[in-house]
């Protein structure tokens, strides 16, 4: 989950074709939709932040998910910023091999769910967001595979009823969104 220091950044130069691809984009429960494409066509926001990726990848039975450690959020699922240039598609698949050792492809061509993370002055520098395009992977025969987590990061599949503490706030909203379709 490291900053790699050349990400797309909002706001930034317009970005329509990313505007597009958050409109196109079908759960929205926290409401950033339209602030982050007018942002992402050239316009302000209230807090600067980065354009961010999450892996949604729920087992062939859609009753467990896999999580990541995070040092300052709890479990949350795998993700990272999008790199200047980078495909958002491209860069889930990326930060999902790079945060558990999973080679995955999303399970459709556009994100599923935005979901937005307010990050507090502190560590991570001044109060910005984290605007995340949330794609869904199926694990399929990849279930049974053993997770190679970054260091400080523990990876693990957790069922939907009981999933782990400290977590991310957004999980028990996006969890039956995602896990119903």
């Amino acid at each position: 989950m490291g900053f790699p220091g050349r990400t797309v950044d909002v706001p930034g130069p317009a970005r329509p074709d990313l505007a597009a691809l958050v409109r196109s984009i079908p759960h929205d429960p926290f409401g950033h939709r339209a602030e982050l494409t007018a942002a992402l066509q050239g316009g302000a926001t209230r807090e600067p932040g980065h354009l961010c990726v999450t892996a949604w990848v729920f087992a062939d039975d859609d009753r467990e998910l896999l999580l990541v450690r995070h040092r300052l959020l709890g479990w949350v699922t795998p993700g990272g910023h999008v790199e200047l240039g980078e495909a958002p598609a491209v860069a889930s698949a990326r930060e999902l091999r790079e945060e558990t050792g999973l080679e995955l492809t999303p399970s459709s061509d556009g994100p599923e769910v935005l979901h937005s993370q307010l990050f507090p002055d502190g560590p991570t520098g001044p109060t910005h967001w984290h605007h995340n395009l949330g794609y869904l992977f199926a694990a399929g025969a990849a279930r049974s595979w053993e997770p190679v987590a970054e260091p400080g990061a523990p990876v693990g599949w957790f069922r939907l009823e009981a999933l782990p503490a400290p977590r991310a706030h957004d999980l028990d909203v996006i969890v039956p969104l995602l896990s119903s379709r």
